[in-house]
């Protein structure tokens, strides 16, 4: 009797353990989660961002394409007085 009173008593402990192990296991998974949501608005900000610049990047291009036109268009009609 003794012997099954210690063996129930061991068992319980073993068992408050794995409910500790498991109590915390689910703490990490908590903050795991909260971190990829996280991770994962930054990505998209980031996807944000370069489309962004993307597009900047395609209006300067255009602009610039427009001003070196004009210029070299300006340029030819000054230096060939003959050309209105």
């Amino acid at each position: 009797m003794i012997n099954q009173a210690a063996s129930v008593t061991e068992t319980a402990a073993t068992v408050e353990e794995i409910i500790r192990t498991i109590k915390q296991l689910n703490s990490s998974i908590e903050v795991q989660t909260g971190s990829v949501g996280q991770s994962s608005s930054s990505i998209e900000q980031m996807v944000a961002n370069i489309a962004s610049i993307s597009q900047t990047l395609g209006k300067n291009r255009s602009n610039y394409q427009k001003f070196y036109f004009c210029h070299r268009r300006r340029k030819g009609s000054l230096g060939n007085p003959q050309i209105r």
